[in-house]
């Protein structure tokens, strides 16, 4: 954990218990814009971060995994012409089969 995080005792008390639970753990951080919610994830987990996708506010269902497709491929380094999931479940569904295998 990093020094700079000043405060947040109840948010950084929540993010080690992710980091010690052996079952796998998604972590959504929402709230008002610009206070710190990216650095705070950034600055906790540092390199255990493994794929990081920023939500869009009043964004369709298209646009927002159009945004998890262009992340993804640039993390899992995909073909550019990699189709975007037709739903949540097939995203995350993506997403998990990348990590179990970057996990070996």
């Amino acid at each position: 954990m990093n020094q700079k995080l000043i405060g947040r005792i109840p948010e950084k008390k929540i993010l080690a218990n992710t980091l010690q639970s052996k079952d796998a753990i998604l972590v959504a951080v929402y709230g008002r814009r610009r206070v710190g919610k990216t650095f705070l994830i950034r600055e906790f987990y540092g390199d255990s971060i493994k794929f990081e996708l920023t939500g869009m506010h009043n964004a369709s269902l298209k646009h927002q995994l159009a945004e998890f497709t262009r992340s993804f491929k640039k993390t899992a380094r995909l073909p550019p012409d990699t189709p975007p999931p037709s739903s949540w479940t097939e995203a995350f569904h993506m997403l998990g089969k990348f990590l179990l295998q970057k996990k070996k």
